[in-house]
């Protein structure tokens, strides 16, 4: 019997406009959650009648309980139509989702690619005509899937694509799919539920009675059904204390229980195994049951559509159903079951699927279908699969006899878990273990993963359990694993939040240097890698002067390999923050241009560090438009993969180059960067210079010396160095000479071990700075000399700037002038409105004509950052599907874009917006 919908007009709305939307071109994502049995299904089902009625491609897919640990099974189901497809994929994206499902042999797709990937096909499938995606029960859906479809949902914007995505509440891929769009399915009301009640009943039932099933309904119309159709109201009592979703598979286990044993049998089968094919299931089923019993089973349940639909394909009428079938069962007859299964799977084309079924018929320690798991789960991990490649080494692991070999299972199995990003899961496999005290590697293994866990929750824990890991390793002895750990740690020390444990850096760094040693190189750790890892610990330990000789040298030597198409090791984020306090802008576009190069192929990561330095260089040189659409992608990458906020490190320093202070300093108080009383680590570091600068922009001396002070107090070895240059300009400027000079004697050494000419250059005008008057004029000199032979334009300009003061002070009113508007023009094309104000401050006290302004004319056309970021992409050549990888998103919406711009800017065609978007204000952030 067909039914109508009963009080969910507000909710069929809100479905078919989203379906509206997508025919009328606009993106849409809709979330609905609710309780088992609510009408999440049939709501859905609306939108699909909705979607046929305007002629609306759908695509599909449920999840399935038994399957929400293999990665990517959901997305397989919603993308099967569209397989035939891939070929329109850039080879990348085509290898990336051929890898996922098995059609091509090659290293693990990255999470990112898959992303892309999908956004892409699912765009393409719309621009033949509008699509909706629904996918049902993601509460079952493994979170690989969860995490694809939220990173496309994310991006979409101008495609005719609709995704309406439903989950129970409180499900697992909540938090992923909190930033769409709600509608909450909530309890029907009284008068509701009893019009549901009627219709079902088919017949009138005395008030008291359905008074009864009402209420123990709780307003659920899944359970108003069941109970009106299969329940004895006398035995009803108010208040049942069971939650909805154990009544419901109890009741379903009722109903399954008075079908015949054959038909029962059929049923486990078909629960058993998730591939929904006919054949496999009556092949096993032919092990169980007899000719004659396998067909009366069929006929049986043919006739039960509430429970169970045996064509075209085996089908459970709901997910709870097959709960009920398969927990229900008796555990020796489940494992029988799936032998049974196993015995008909070919594993030649399903070896992990076999290897599934073998490890359900196996109650016992069995070493052989333990080694199969593993060797199952080396091949998801061929490609990328690691929730899969989990789930099978902790099926291993539970096959295994109690002792140090189960656990390097689970602890195998808690590192896949860790890898695809679920760490709760990775922390409570790892915690399985049972005989760390037995076995030196594993309390080693466990140490690692604990410390990795925890790494940003809890530094100071993560870097006491990293050296302890690091430790085990070295004495067992496995120098690799044990350098390994020490970069992990002092990853976690350059990005520590809170100021991290002396004490413990101290010891880490002390074990860095004993592993270190010339000569101690191997296959992985190069000499250049244990160059720059003993270079990152002397920092740490004995200083920047004596450490950067050493990262120098190592940083030379990996930049001689930035052609080399060989991922890097895991020296990228500690290399790139070295070529950054060297003011070495060279090796830090090499280096990080290298990374983003290879992470766009295989490592999202990767790509996002990569992103984050070349960010970094475009604010050396003084490209802050670059910049900030650098740091953009950086951003987007970062929460599309941790679902959190980055912190706004380059879009706080653009704004204190902008002379945006008051946003600058909105940003620090919001991270805990002010009051500058409070302590902090290398993040708050990095957000009070970024206030230094934003405060001598503005001409606020003792605002900018009280900033730079509290790091210089401080001196952490990240960045303490690179605020010294701004801390002597500030103290000078502040009166405070005893203070300049203090930084000086810091700065002098240092700036001479770094051996760049950006260092050199800023000595040399902080050297100026503190300077007698009279003897000041031959150091800004060789400062301008220095840096002029380096793309640090902004660090130019600035030292001109300083010049001209010096010399509109000394009533060289003409040479003033020189300097003063030389270094106007390069804070205006730079954008650095702060300096560029205080310049033009200082010329026309020199009596110049100023006839540029430090700020774009009001009424301009404004193009937004993502507007800027295509503009500048097509200009430069770009089509537009290089476009949307370069900025994650999808070709669709990069035309959109276009249009966007073309419309603002006056153009019709890309050839002229080169000249059109140079001189256009962006707005960043």
């Amino acid at each position: 019997m067909i039914m109508r919908i009963v009080g969910r007009s507000v909710e069929i709305s809100a479905v078919r406009e989203l379906v509206t939307a997508a025919v009328g071109g606009k993106a849409g994502v809709l979330v609905v959650r609710g309780e088992a049995g609510i009408g999440k299904t049939v709501l859905l089902d609306e939108a699909a009648a909705a979607a046929a009625e305007q002629r609306v491609r759908v695509l599909r897919a449920t999840g399935t309980e038994s399957e929400q640990d293999l990665d990517y099974a959901a997305l397989h189901q919603l993308l099967l139509p569209l397989l035939d497809d891939l070929d329109i994929l850039p080879p990348v994206q085509h290898a990336a989702l051929a890898r996922i499902f098995g059609r091509q042999e090659g290293p693990p797709a990255d999470r990112f690619l898959v992303g892309l990937a999908t956004l892409n096909l699912l765009g393409s499938a719309a621009s033949a005509g509008p699509l909706l995606v629904i996918c049902d029960d993601m509460q079952w859906f493994d979170q690989t899937t969860v995490g694809t479809l939220a990173f496309a949902g994310r991006r979409l914007a101008a495609e005719p694509l609709a995704l309406l995505l439903a989950e129970r509440d409180n499900a697992p891929a909540g938090p992923l799919l909190d930033q769409f769009p709600l509608l909450h399915l909530s309890q029907l009301s009284e008068a509701d539920a009893m019009t549901v009640l009627a219709e079902v009943s088919g017949a009138k039932l005395e008030h008291s009675v359905a008074r009864r099933i009402v209420e123990l309904a709780c307003g659920n119309p899944l359970a108003l059904t069941q109970f009106a159709a299969d329940a004895n109201p006398d035995e009803m009592l108010p208040g049942d204390p069971l939650p909805l979703s154990g009544k419901l598979e109890a009741r379903y286990l009722t109903q399954v229980n008075r079908l015949s044993v054959p038909a029962q049998r059929l049923l486990l089968i078909a629960a058993a195994d998730t591939t929904a094919d006919p054949r496999t299931v009556r092949a096993a089923a032919a092990h169980l049951l007899s000719p004659a019993e396998l067909d009366a089973a069929e006929a049986e349940v043919t006739g039960r559509d509430e429970l169970f639909s045996i064509h075209p394909v085996p089908r459970f009428r709901h997910p709870l159903v097959r709960s009920a079938v398969y927990g229900g069962a008796d555990p020796e007859l489940r494992r029988r079951t799936h032998a049974a299964l196993a015995e008909v799977i070919d594993p030649d084309h399903h070896f992990e699927r076999q290897t599934r079924h073998l490890a359900g018929a196996t109650a016992d320690v069995d070493e052989q279908v333990a080694g199969r798991l593993d060797t199952a789960a080396e091949r998801a991990l061929q490609r990328g699969a690691y929730l899969t490649a989990a789930a099978f080494a902790a099926r291993a692991a539970g096959l295994s006899a109690p002792g140090p070999a189960r656990d390097a299972r689970y602890l195998a199995a808690a590192g896949h878990a860790h890898n695809a990003g679920a760490l709760q899961r990775a922390e409570a496999l790892r915690a399985r273990t049972t005989a760390l005290d037995h076995d030196a590697r594993n309390r080693g293994l466990s140490a690692r993963l604990r410390g990795l866990s925890v790494g940003f929750q809890d530094q100071t824990t993560a870097l006491r359990l990293l050296g302890t890991a690091a430790t085990i390793f070295a004495a067992e002895p496995d120098a690799d694993t044990a350098r390994d750990c020490l970069i992990d740690a002092f990853d976690i020390v350059q990005l520590h939040v809170p100021r991290p444990d002396r004490d413990t850096v101290t010891r880490l760094a002390e074990l860095a240097l004993e592993l270190t040693d010339p000569g101690a190189e191997s296959a992985t750790w190069t000499p250049d890698y244990l160059r720059l890892l003993r270079g990152t610990a002397t920092c740490n330990l004995r200083g920047y002067a004596e450490a950067a000789p050493l990262l120098r040298t190592a940083l030379a030597g990996l930049a001689e390999q930035v052609h080399d198409r060989t991922p890097p090791g895991r020296w990228y984020l500690v290399a790139l923050q070295a070529a950054h306090e060297l003011w070495d802008d060279a090796v830090l576009e090499a280096l990080a241009g290298h990374v983003v190069r290879i992470g766009r192929a295989s490592d999202v990561r990767m790509l996002s560090i990569g992103l984050a330095g070349l960010a970094h260089h475009a604010v050396m040189t003084g490209r802050l438009t670059a910049a900030a659409e650098h740091w953009a992608q950086y951003r987007d990458i970062y929460e599309a993969l941790t679902g959190t906020p980055a912190f706004p490190m380059i879009d706080l320093l653009v704004r204190a180059w902008q002379g945006r202070r008051d946003e600058a300093e909105a940003i620090a108080v919001a991270t805990g960067a002010l009051p500058l009383t409070v302590p902090g680590g290398p993040v708050t570091v990095k957000t009070r210079h970024a206030l230094t600068v934003a405060r001598l922009g503005d001409q606020d001396w003792p605002a900018a010396y009280e900033a730079a002070r509290t790091v210089f107090d401080d001196d952490p070895a990240y960045d303490g160095t690179m605020i010294l240059p701004d801390l002597v300009e500030a103290a000078v400027r502040a009166g405070e000479r005893e203070a300049a000079q203090t930084a000086l004697l810091r700065l002098r050494p240092r700036a001479r071990a770094a051996g760049t000419p950006g260092a050199a250059g800023l000595l040399a005008r902080s050297e100026a700075l503190h300077a007698h008057p009279a003897d000041a004029e031959a150091s800004y000199v060789e400062a301008a000399r220095l840096l002029d032979a380096t793309p640090l334009v902004l660090e130019q300009a600035r030292t001109r700037l300083l010049y001209g003061e010096w010399l509109r002070r000394r009533r060289r009113r003409a040479d003033a002038r020189q300097q003063l508007y030389s270094a106007l023009r390069t804070f205006i094309d730079c954008g650095a409105v702060g300096f560029a104000r205080r310049a033009r401050t200082e010329l026309m006290a020199a009596g110049g004509q100023v006839d540029i302004e430090p700020a774009v004319a009001a009424g301009a056309p404004e193009l937004t950052g993502q507007e800027a970021r295509v503009a500048r992409l097509a200009a430069a050549g770009a089509t537009n599907q290089e476009i949307a990888m370069n900025l994650v998103v999808s070709p669709a919406t990069v035309d959109y874009h276009l249009r966007k711009v073309f419309k603002k800017l006056g153009v019709s065609s890309r050839r002229h917006l080169a000249g059109a978007i140079n001189s256009m204000p962006t707005r960043t952030g």
